[in-house]
């Protein structure tokens, strides 16, 4: 029992002790004096201060310290300010490689002082040292929000932001009377950026930094800067990166994502509820459906994002049974989403016809032409599943060919397709078209472990469409637990979207537009990485994709009579390319 006694008196010894000599906001303030105005604080400093800790957060107590005249008499250099944010934001030395860098920040990259300022206000270490040593508040929601805002004012204008103007944007921004993406568009063409006269080439360097939060890679500057010299407006530009997921993170970064983007209908169904946090997730942009009578006496449907003029533009053709004119409801999902990315679809439906690739194309040319303000036909990609996916090859041949529709950039994405019926208006059944492809188009083919289609048909156009290798991937998608890979992925029963959906269509979808559009090298990784960790990884619960340029070599074949719809099939226009790719 004495034993007992002792530890406990010790204990109280120990913790009186402890919180005696514990650090606060006063010390956290005293020591701003000393290493940013090199004196003492008075009391009355402390007090007024200490007050403002407490209503606010350690960052604005901090900003005000470095905004002050004091301070700012100092004019310290480049490596004098880098140090001195590291003495006083990060109580700590700056190792030389950090140091050498944010010089190099300011001084090569003109990146305005107080936007390296924000970057170690709002780092993990400032954050947790404020926490554990001074318990205190490190940076507030309004920290962000003003941080944000004057990104633009500092990196756009160079200047810093004055106070009107934060305030007018806060407001707008926490009312949702204007976005995030519609206060970029305002800095981007006010008169006093469009006063600066920055050619291309700093205009997109700029557009990578401010919105991107990075410098423009080699590629990607040389790309854009291309684009806009060729004619390409700078408004489009300003729209693809704010609809970009770099943009949508680093909107998340700064706290101010949307709440709820996702609509109720997108949240995936199934066990699994986990969606792409890159290339996959959801789009920024509003979305508007229109419908029209096309020559087929069938409602031909489009959805687009709302108030864009000439888009990228999907080409979507469906399945054999989804023939009616509200046939799109099966894939309401998938085409929500493209729309959100920025991006024009136009669904068609057909008759169960062996002539469905001629209302499918007429369908097309007929959207087109009625909505050439919202589609731009010079950045095409086809999108075909079933018997849908079968027939755009030839479809997408002739509409390059006749109105040069992709000459900016096209894409085949196949969905486990069938039959081209389109090559049986051909003498040599479309070896031609298929010897003689556009070099600049994509190819993506995909094929469901469950299938039960002939596998030869969809490999027999793969292996024949003279496309570099580094252009085209043919991806099986496996079963797993709970999660059959069968012949209708691109749908659910409840017409909603779950896990393969979203890993095995719209990430891919999403990919392919950013590298074909926009030459995004890191959606190509996932689009067509030819078996990259990022294009074959699923989440937990399901099985990694299988990537192949080599598809025979790795399906198990069947003899010929055992599938429904054998490749060598009298309705087959290429059943005499069936290659011996496995007894038939």
């Amino acid at each position: 029992m004495k034993k007992l006694i002792k530890y406990f008196l010790t204990y109280i010894v120990f913790a009186i002790f402890t919180n005696l000599y514990a650090l606060d906001g006063r010390d956290f303030i005293s020591k701003l004096y000393i290493d940013i105005m090199n004196r003492h604080a008075s009391k009355k400093e402390i007090s007024y201060w200490e007050e403002k800790l407490k209503e606010k957060s350690a960052a604005y107590v901090l900003k005000e310290f470095f905004k002050s005249k004091e301070y700012r008499n100092k004019q310290e250099d480049s490596e004098e300010y880098v140090t001195t944010l590291y003495r006083v934001i990060l109580e700590r030395e700056p190792d030389k490689g950090g140091l050498n860098y944010w010089v190099s920040q300011i001084e090569d990259n003109n990146i305005y002082k107080t936007q390296i300022f924000y970057k170690f206000l709002f780092s993990k270490e400032f954050e947790e040292m404020t926490k554990n040593k001074y318990h205190i508040k490190a940076f507030t929601k309004d920290d962000k929000l003003t941080a944000f805002i004057e990104r633009f004012y500092n990196l756009l204008f160079n200047r810093d932001a004055e106070y009107k103007g934060t305030k007018y944007w806060k407001e707008e921004l926490l009312s949702k009377d204007k976005s995030a993406k519609e206060m970029a568009e305002f800095f981007f063409f006010s008169k006093e950026f469009k006063s600066k006269n920055y050619d291309n080439e700093d205009f997109v360097k700029l557009a990578y930094r401010t919105l991107l939060d990075r410098e423009a890679d080699n590629g990607g500057l040389t790309f854009w800067t291309s684009l806009l010299d060729d004619g390409f407006n700078r408004k489009d530009l300003i729209k693809q990166f704010v609809s970009s997921d770099e943009f949508m993170n680093l909107l998340k970064e700064y706290g101010i994502d949307k709440k709820n983007s996702l609509p109720d209908f997108a949240k995936p169904v199934g066990d699994i509820k986990e969606i792409p946090k890159v290339y996959g997730s959801w789009g920024g942009y509003e979305v508007e459906k229109i419908d029209f009578l096309g020559n087929y006496n069938k409602n031909i449907t489009i959805y687009y994002p709302k108030n864009q003029k000439r888009v990228p533009s999907l080409f979507f053709s469906p399945g054999w049974y989804d023939n009616s004119s509200v046939s799109y409801k099966k894939y309401e999902v998938l085409l929500n989403f493209i729309a959100s990315k920025g991006f024009a679809v136009v669904f068609v439906p057909y008759s169960r016809s062996y002539e469905l690739y001629k209302e499918v194309k007429e369908g097309f040319l007929q959207a087109a032409i009625k909505y050439s303000n919202i589609i731009d036909t010079s950045k095409v990609g086809f999108i075909g599943f079933s018997a849908g996916g079968g027939v755009i090859t030839s479809i997408a041949y002739e509409l390059y060919k006749q109105f040069n529709w992709g000459d900016k950039g096209r894409f085949l994405f196949y969905l486990s397709p069938w039959y081209d019926f389109g090559m049986k208006e051909y003498e040599d059944r479309g070896e031609y078209i298929l010897s003689h492809y556009p070099k600049n188009t994509k190819v993506l083919m995909q094929r469901y472990e469950e299938d039960h289609d002939d596998p030869r048909t969809i490999i027999d156009i793969f292996r024949h469409l003279n496309i570099p290798e580094s252009e085209k991937d043919f991806i099986i998608v496996p079963s797993s637990p709970n999660h059959l890979a069968v012949h209708t992925i691109p749908y659910s029963p409840a017409y909603s979207a779950d896990v393969f959906d979203y890993y095995a269509i719209f990430r891919f979808i999403d990919a392919l537009s950013q590298y074909t559009f926009f030459n995004d090298l890191n959606a190509k990784k996932v689009a067509l990485g030819n078996g990259s960790l990022e294009q074959i990884k699923m989440p937990k619960g399901l099985n990694s994709l299988i990537e192949s340029d080599y598809p025979e070599d790795i399906i198990e074949f069947k003899p010929s009579k055992e599938y429904p719809y054998p490749c060598v099939n009298d309705i087959n226009p290429r059943k005499d390319f069936c290659y011996d790719f496995s007894p038939l």
